[in-house]
């Protein structure tokens, strides 16, 4: 009987030890959901909404809270309209995700805005500081418009100013920077297409309000004309006692894109930069693709030397293997190789200041051998250089 009742006894107790247990794990398994943040709550989507989700609710809660409407309120109206605000615009959606505080966000978005305008600022500001210094620029433009080196040295003049080593870089990043910030605002309306196509139209229109700088910088390399001033630099090479303002709105865009002499420059220099773009991003793929057969090569060795150690080979083996040890170097030094004619040969094919050279003066020949190998070798290792210093700067930074 005492047997019966301490069997009993173990098997009730073994049995609320289970129950506890598994109320215990039933406990662990208990996820915390995190509440649905405001903007979410009033517009009625979930945090993982699309874009298309939170436009078809905004409308839906601007159809019931509008105040013309009966029955709609004001407040509730303003707060849809803010929430859709920030959840419509990527940038502003990631910080308010981040949980960053509301009336933040506008601020901060701005501030990122300037940050990275800033670093991408610092190493075109630094290139040309080191240009003006050693007025490697001028070397550049010389050989586009076959002018001897000596001429430029020796020529008893103001050296090239500031002003041009900056001007054409730098309004190109500021018009760049500016639509693409609008195209970024609205990239979750469009598709891979659209921006694509708005990707090369900005690049075209930057390009369009920069070059006019850039034919000014040529014109006053090839007439000598001082460019110590900012003055001088809106003359184009020219002297010219009009106003500033007379200067810049006739000489740099009236007469560089509303004349043929000047869409000519404009519309030759887009297609050129274009076609260097494609050019550059296809033989640098190769150069890539040498890259990687030098890393699979080499383990490829590391494999075959693996093997020999374990097993005995023919002399005929032995020999694929001692190849096999140079091929990653024939690889890296094809990779190397590919890499500087993806600078050399776009700048050969498509040298964009001497088209404007040639279509400023009609009279000259295009096609020099000397003038456009030099001008492909300056031109190559200036954009080298550029890249190199911003690849450096990002290093530092991060």
């Amino acid at each position: 009987m005492n047997t019966n009742q301490e069997e009993n006894g173990h098997h009730h107790h073994g049995h609320s030890n289970e129950m506890n247990s598994n109320e215990q794990g039933q406990e662990e398994d208990v996820i915390v959901v995190e509440p649905i943040k405001p903007f979410y709550m009033y517009l009625g989507v979930d945090t993982n909404a699309t874009f298309q989700d939170i436009k078809d609710a905004y409308k839906q809660q601007c159809l019931i809270h509008h105040p013309d409407r009966q029955g709609g309120n004001a407040d509730q109206f303003i707060k849809v309209a803010r929430a859709y605000e920030v959840l419509s615009d990527p940038a502003k959606r990631k910080l308010y995700d981040m949980n960053i505080d509301e009336q933040n966000i506008d601020l901060l978005v701005q501030f990122n805005f300037i940050h990275d305008f800033v670093d991408s600022c610092i190493p075109i500001f630094a290139y040309a500081i080191a240009d003006r210094l050693y007025q490697f620029k001028p070397l550049l433009l010389a050989s586009s418009a076959s002018i001897n080196w000596e001429n430029i040295k020796n020529r008893d003049r103001n050296p090239m100013g500031f002003i041009y080593m900056i001007a054409y870089p730098l309004t190109n990043l500021v018009v760049d920077r500016i639509l693409s910030s609008v195209m970024e605002r609205y990239k979750s309306r469009l598709s891979e297409s659209q921006i694509n196509k708005l990707s090369i139209l900005i690049d075209i229109v930057s390009t369009t309000l920069a070059i006019p700088f850039e034919v000014g910088a040529l014109y006053a390399c090839i007439r000598g004309f001082p460019t110590s001033s900012i003055r001088n630099y809106f003359a184009l090479g020219q002297i010219d006692t009009r106003p500033l303002w007379k200067r810049i709105v006739l000489n740099n865009y009236v007469t560089q894109l509303f004349s043929v002499r000047g869409l000519k420059c404009v519309a030759g220099v887009i297609l050129f930069k274009l076609a260097y773009n494609y050019t550059n991003y296809f033989i640098a793929s190769i150069s890539e693709y040498c890259g990687h057969r030098a890393i699979a090569t080499q383990e490829e060795y590391k494999e075959q030397m693996q093997q020999k150690l374990r097993t005995p080979v023919s002399w005929v083996e032995t020999a694929k293997i001692v190849l096999a040890k140079y091929k990653p170097s024939l690889w890296q030094g094809a990779s190397l190789a590919t890499l500087a004619l993806s600078y050399f040969i776009p700048s050969l094919l498509f040298p964009a200041h001497r088209l404007i050279y040639r279509v400023s003066f009609p009279f000259t020949k295009y096609w020099e051998p000397r003038p456009l190998l030099r001008y492909a070798f300056l031109d190559s290792f200036a954009t080298l250089s550029m890249d190199a210093l911003t690849r450096l700067y990002m290093s530092i930074k991060k």
